[in-house]
């Protein structure tokens, strides 16, 4: 119950993206395709992405296509379940969804990350979301497993500064431009 798995619908090419996003992307799918070569050449593959940009660029969209292009399930992890009141549940419920990702090749997506990846500093914040932060920073930076972590905000200004060294890459989704409305 904690993400909701589904066989992806679309691939890179329904997309129409900014050239520089697109390039990343396709950059990302080749990389992830040869990571067994990359791997044994001493490279680590990039496997932990942060997508940030305004609501409805494509951000979602694009996890899901990568998902397809690379023929594997899409996991959007569901924060309504992820999220508990009780005292350290959610940190527990996040080490479940890690530890899934760990054990199966996929595409999980972790949509409106900003709510469980808030600034640590903010004073409107308790003391249980700052613990959650701290044992996603732990869980982010000692992920290994075979399944793209994706994180998606479109507030990527309330993140708590430490996330953003725990991603391989970050990607910037732009609104498009009038020629890509059209084209869409």
């Amino acid at each position: 119950p904690l993400a909701d798995v589904r066989v992806p619908d679309r691939v890179l090419s329904d997309l129409v993206l900014k050239g520089a996003t697109r390039e990343q992307l396709d950059r990302l799918v080749i990389e992830y395709r040869r990571r067994r070569e990359l791997i044994e050449a001493g490279v680590r593959p990039r496997h932990r992405l942060l997508f940030h940009g305004p609501p409805g660029t494509g951000k979602t969209t694009a996890a899901e296509a990568i998902a397809g292009e690379l023929g594997l399930p899409f996991a959007v992890v569901r924060l309504d379940a992820l999220i508990t009141s009780l005292l350290g549940e959610t940190a527990s419920n996040l080490r479940r969804v890690m530890d899934f990702a760990a054990s199966n090749a996929m595409v999980v997506l972790f949509d409106e990350f900003d709510s469980i990846g808030r600034d640590r500093a903010d004073t409107n914040e308790h003391g249980e979301l700052k613990r959650v932060v701290n044992a996603l920073l732990q869980m982010i930076e000692s992920y290994r497993g075979s399944s793209l972590l994706i994180a998606a905000t479109n507030y990527d200004q309330l993140l708590d500064s430490a996330l953003w060294r725990r991603f391989d890459d970050t990607v910037q989704f732009d609104h498009p431009t009038v020629a890509q409305i059209r084209e869409l």
